[in-house]
């Protein structure tokens, strides 16, 4: 029964399409971070499952976990949960849920680039 309300609630909201949109809105600001940033390599992503991908550098694509873990204790400490991940564990993933508003995604995002960027003035 509870299965069966649960996928009644995401047919009713929509669920798929709204993670499908607020996802294209996440990952085209965090592209924008790409751009800006000496260390994040990739960002890439389907829906609200993205990945931002630590590099010591962006030539030779060099995983640099530290950073990785850096970005992720500030954003702890500013709120944010993340998770890491991939062959190098250098890679910020980022899970929420569903019923996440454009808000919160924003916010998260702004709370994400602020670590990277106190992580990086570190270095």
């Amino acid at each position: 029964a509870a299965g069966l309300a649960a996928l009644k609630f995401m047919e009713n909201n929509d669920l798929p399409s709204h993670a499908a949109e607020l996802g294209k809105r996440m990952l085209a600001q965090l592209k924008e971070l790409e751009e800006e940033s000496k260390h994040v390599g990739d960002v890439r992503g389907k829906g609200l499952m993205l990945g931002v991908e630590f590099v010591r550098d962006k030539k030779t694509k060099k995983g640099a976990e530290d950073i990785a873990r850096e970005v992720r204790k500030i954003c702890y400490m500013k709120g944010l949960v993340i998770e890491m991940g991939g062959h190098y564990n250098n890679v910020a993933r980022f899970l929420p849920p569903l019923v996440l508003t454009e808000e919160l995604a924003d916010k998260g995002v702004a709370i994400f680039r602020e670590a990277v960027k106190e992580t990086e003035r570190s270095l």
